[in-house]
């Protein structure tokens, strides 16, 4: 294998397991063979330039994903305020036991 190839599907690999939990619980390893499958394939057909799309594609990717998670916890907490309104703010303003 091309060494460029190896080191494509090494990075892929890493950024693939760098993808929120939740996204790795649904398609996590399937992600990390598509990169796997990917490479060569790309290799073979558009040289560096298609391994460098294929890098950029994941890594853009991902702060998205991370923004996504973001915006349905932000989306969670604010249904669980409606709901409770007073139980969330004396939960939030309760004194912390120390450590």
């Amino acid at each position: 294998m091309n060494p460029w190839v190896r080191l494509c599907t090494r990075i892929y690999r890493r950024v693939a397991r760098a993808y929120p939990h939740e996204f790795r619980m649904i398609g996590g390893d399937e992600l990390e063979r598509l990169g796997e499958d990917a490479a060569p394939e790309m290799w073979r057909r558009y040289g560096f330039s298609g391994l460098v799309r294929l890098l950029a594609d994941i890594a853009m990717r991902l702060p998205a994903e991370y923004a996504n998670e973001l915006r349905q916890d932000v989306r969670y907490g604010v249904r669980k305020l409606r709901q409770q309104p007073r139980r969330s703010a004396l939960g939030t303003a309760a004194p912390r036991p120390a450590a």
